[in-house]
């Protein structure tokens, strides 16, 4: 395995364009990784993995080399995040001559037959050069966690369909969505072409729905295809969805997201809602409501810390990266 530039080689160098190139980023969580290349090694359709690990502080790349041949390592210098990590594998899939990319979380799991369904669903309408999402389960695939996006028509957010008892029988088999979440995501080269890579001030959430909002104004469509499915837990590597990295990420980009993507009336409702869940984290209850302004910025709760950085930090134009104080609250 050659270690040169931080690449681990393979024969993915020989370019196999009837292969799908899968990205897969690992930060400090070599377990959920494997368990998602184990997953893969069960699919009938020939795939090969890019699997990009972005600085990881702990042994990961101890358990994550020598995967195998169908196995690229490729060690980036820096936490690249979502964004950077996946482009720096799609990047390199690129240049070796991969034409089908399935970008796929390594929290989640796929099927034996989740790629051919895909693939398939990709040349019913390839004329259209659609983008395509799987459905979400829960890991034990009992409920769907994820079956499409819509886009709330006051804000300009997109918003994620209900799950709550829905059912196979309840979805068409392609459908069209919003935008499709990066877990699991179906794309061809010429979608980077047209529409560049993931934008880095991002760097984590909202990341992809930008790059969907972006394709779409490009004139790509994204669906969603029912009997492609991954298992898949959701934001483990940054604590969970309520965790106070996400809540920041989630805080900051959603402002850049509308400032991107929404009109006036649009982001002003954007900011008002901000302004309402400000308040309901330091409680601002009763008739003397103006007292929770320095009850919020005084607050050294993790999730006021979080939403407040947040906040300060687009108001400043700080992108990318977090600073080192919001990845130390727990």
């Amino acid at each position: 395995m050659n270690r040169e530039s931080g690449v681990a080689e393979s024969d993915a160098s020989k370019g196999a364009p009837d292969r799908i190139a899968v990205i897969v980023i690992n930060w400090n969580g070599w377990q959920h990784t494997l368990d998602c290349v184990n997953s893969l090694r069960k699919m009938q359709r020939e795939w090969h993995l890019f699997l990009v690990d972005n600085a990881s502080s702990d042994d990961s790349i101890k358990h994550l080399s020598d995967l195998g041949e169908k196995v690229t390592l490729i060690q980036s210098p820096v936490n690249g995040g979502w964004t950077g990590g996946n482009n720096l594998g799609i990047q390199r899939a690129l240049d070796l001559g991969y034409d089908h990319f399935f970008i796929l979380n390594n929290d989640a799991e796929v099927l034996e037959d989740t790629l051919d369904v895909l693939e398939k669903a990709f040349l019913d309408r390839q004329d259209e050069m659609p983008i395509l999402g799987p459905v979400h389960t829960v890991p034990d695939g009992s409920s769907y966690s994820f079956v499409g996006q819509y886009i709330d028509d006051l804000t300009g957010m997109p918003r994620k369909m209900t799950c709550e008892g829905v059912t196979r029988q309840d979805l068409d088999s392609v459908y069209e969505t919003a935008y499709i979440q990066g877990a699991g995501l179906f794309v061809h080269r010429r979608h980077f072409v047209e529409i560049g890579f993931f934008d880095d001030a991002f760097y984590l959430d909202y990341d992809e729905a930008d790059w969907s909002f972006r394709a779409r104004r490009a004139g790509f469509r994204s669906y969603m295809v029912r009997d492609a499915v991954i298992r898949h837990i959701g934001s483990a590597s940054i604590g969970g969805e309520v965790s106070p990295l996400n809540v920041y990420f989630l805080t900051r980009n959603g402002l850049l997201f509308s400032e991107r993507h929404g009109n006036l009336r649009q982001r002003y409702r954007v900011w008002c809602a901000y302004y309402r869940r400000a308040r309901r984290l330091v409680r601002g209850k009763g008739r003397r409501r103006w007292l929770w302004l320095p009850r919020f910025f005084k607050s050294r709760d993790n999730a006021v810390v979080a939403f407040r950085r947040g906040l300060m930090d687009y108001a400043l134009r700080r992108f990318g990266d977090c600073s080192l104080e919001i990845r130390l609250l727990k």
